[in-house]
């Protein structure tokens, strides 16, 4: 009686955790793969900025 209830227990711990699994690593890996992103189109804006402000201070 007390095994079948722990097994339960046990079994609906592992059902709920696998499911919060199945959400959240989709969103963190999204999250990684968004912030990885963001930081280059960012990298690419200040190098683009840094250029453009040498290439005008060339002009002078």
């Amino acid at each position: 009686m007390i095994a079948r209830i722990f097994l339960q227990h046990f079994m609906s711990l592992w059902v709920g955790e696998s499911l919060v699994l199945l959400i959240l690593e989709p969103m963190i890996l999204g999250l990684k793969s968004w912030f990885r992103r963001s930081t280059k189109i960012l990298f690419r804006f200040v190098c683009s900025r840094l250029k453009g402000e040498a290439f005008l201070l060339s002009l002078l």
